[in-house]
């Protein structure tokens, strides 16, 4: 695992980009996607510092509020 430095703005934009893309892998072998959950260091860190927190919920926001996010927190 290792620590990232990003900006707020730019982790979101990491988090909506990777559910995208795993939601049209969902959607080409004809599952739905059930949850959300950040792995690795992203996990951790976002476990250790709000503002990475913030910004890990603003990607999954932005792409669709229904969706369930599972976090430390």
């Amino acid at each position: 695992r290792r620590y990232m430095t990003v900006s707020s703005r730019d982790l979101t934009n990491y988090v909506l980009c990777q559910v995208g893309a795993f939601a049209a892998m969902c959607k080409v072998a004809g599952v739905t996607m059930q949850h959300i959950k950040p792995h690795g260091a992203l996990m951790a860190q976002s476990a250790e510092d709000r503002r990475m927190a913030e910004a890990s919920v603003g990607g999954v926001a932005l792409y669709g509020p229904e969706r369930v996010l599972y976090t430390p927190w």
